[in-house]
Parts: structure tokens; C-alpha cells; sequence
């Protein structure tokens, strides 16, 4: 089952993933567009901590790295498409999922509530930064390094059980793809590793661009006082900064599975 699935992912995400993401940062899609592909988004970082979770072996999932940057770079489309929607609609804005999220977090919007709950989202977006984000990004780094300098010593290793004739030759070149494929793979995790903590500093950056743009189109353009306007888009803010972050956080502790998986092989 879990070949079927890896298969289906491997030919139908990579090219659906890059057409969406030029589509999102150039075409204004609807809320209601916005709202399905942040759930999409959610579901599939799920299906990829599932699969890796079952995988008997830490290389199994061959896609992880590819996944980890088309996830990224497909969760910094859909935000820009939703930050076009929060600051074009303000407090008019009624997307599902970011609406739900500051309920949930700021409850009605009071003003105490309100900031406590966005130094609530801070600290949640330090945690999510620096210790998955970077612990992540060093143990991928690490590991990657004993694989590839293990690599030349389980090449020798398989060529000495040959020479004994304890092996075949085609089993020779098995053996040797496998751990070729192994050392790629984590060099390729080691990288992609490190657009996790890219997107997550993104998404910090752009809760704070939120904040200020719309309380300047709010002030200048509409004549809001300046902490009402300020009220409603930190409001906005918490719940687009969560709902982003969690598939951040959910594929880079699939990310941790994987890399922490090969410590112990």
C-alpha cells in the first residue's frame, strides 16, 4: 500500500505542485479557492509524517527531499494568495481556516486576550524555528556526513564478501546502488532540511508584514483609528501564521523521523 501511494506521489505531485505555485503568487485566487488548498496542504504534510512513520528503512521514501521543497514552496504560494486576500478585505476577510485559527487562539478578539495570544504565537514560531527547525537542519547535517564518509567502507566491506564468494556479482551492484542511493538521499534531506527553517523565518516575516501594511492601508486609506486597525489584522495575523506553520512543523518532524531513524541504524 505504501509503494501505491509513494508511486502515485512521485508522478502526480512534483508537476501539480510547481503549476500551483506559479498560479498562487501570480493569479488572485477566491477565498474559498485559498481555504481548500490550505486544507489540501494540511492533509498531504499528515499523509507524508504517515508514510514516513510505516517506512521500514530511513531511505524508503526516496521522494522525502523533493516533497520538503515543493511543501515549502507551495505553503509560501497559498500565504501570499491569503495575505492578497487579508489585506485587499481587512476585517470583511472571511477565509475558513485562518477565521477558525484566531478564534481559536485570540477567542473574541479583546484587546488583552489579543496580545497575550500573539506572544503566545511568537513563542510557538521561536519554538517551531529553533529547535525543530535547526535541531532538524544539524542532525540531517550530520547525518548526511557519517553517510557519506561511511559510504567508501561499505563499498570495500561488499567487495570483500564478494572476493570470499559469498555473493554474486549482480548482488555486488545491488548492494553498491543501495548505498549509493543512501548517501544521495541524505545528502539531498541534508539540504532540503534547510528550507524548513527558511519558511518558517518567512512566515514570521510576513505575520509582521500583515500587521503593518494593513494598519497603514487601514489608517491612510479608511480612516481607521490606529489600534483598531491594528486589533483586526494582529487578529488576522495569529490565525494565518498557525495555519501555515503546523504543515511546516508536521513535515519537519517527518524530516526528524527520518534523519534521527539512520542514528540508530
Amino acid at each position: 500500500m505504501v509503494k501505491n501511494i509513494l508511486g502515485i506521489i512521485k508522478i502526480s505531485y512534483p508537476a501539480f505542485s510547481f503549476i500551483l505555485i506559479i498560479l498562487f503568487i501570480v493569479v488572485p485566487f477566491p477565498v474559498i479557492a485559498v481555504d481548500i488548498f490550505i486544507g489540501l496542504n494540511l492533509l498531504f504534510a499528515i499523509i507524508i509524517l504517515i508514510i514516513v512513520m510505516y517506512s521500514k528503512k530511513a531511505s524508503e521514501f526516496s521522494l522525502l527531499p523533493t516533497t520538503i521543497l515543493l511543501s515549502t514552496l507551495f505553503t509560501l504560494a497559498i500565504n501570499i494568495s491569503a495575505v492578497r486576500q487579508i489585506l485587499t478585505k481587512g476585517e470583511n476577510f472571511d477565509g475558513w481556516f485562518i477565521l477558525t485559527f484566531s478564534k481559536l487562539f485570540a477567542g473574541s478578539g479583546d484587546t488583552w486576550q489579543l496580545y497575550v495570544s500573539f506572544v503566545l504565537f511568537i513563542v510557538f514560531a521561536g519554538f517551531m524555528l529553533i529547535i525543530i527547525g535547526k535541531g532538524c537542519t544539524r542532525v540531517a547535517e550530520v547525518a548526511a556526513r557519517f553517510v557519506l564518509d561511511s559510504m567508501q567502507v561499505k563499498m570495500m566491506a561488499i567487495e570483500t564478501v564478494f572476493s570470499a564468494g559469498e555473493i554474486s556479482e549482480e548482488e555486488v551492484q545491488k548492494q553498491k546502488a543501495e548505498v549509493r542511493q543512501e548517501a544521495d538521499f541524505f545528502g539531498a534531506l541534508d539540504g532540503a532540511c534547510k528550507f524548513i527553517s527558511g519558511n518558517a523565518k518567512v512566515i514570521i516575516l510576513i505575520t509582521f508584514i500583515i500587521i503593518l501594511g494593513g494598519t497603514l492601508i487601514e489608517i491612510f486609506q479608511n480612516g481607521v483609528e490606529i489600534i483598531d486597525a491594528l486589533k483586526t489584522y494582529m487578529y488576522l495575523s495569529i490565525g494565518n501564521g498557525i495555519i501555515f506553520m503546523l504543515p511546516v512543523f508536521i513535515i519537519s518532524l517527518a524530516a526528524g523521523i527520518t534523519v534521527t531513524r539512520l542514528t540508530k541504524l
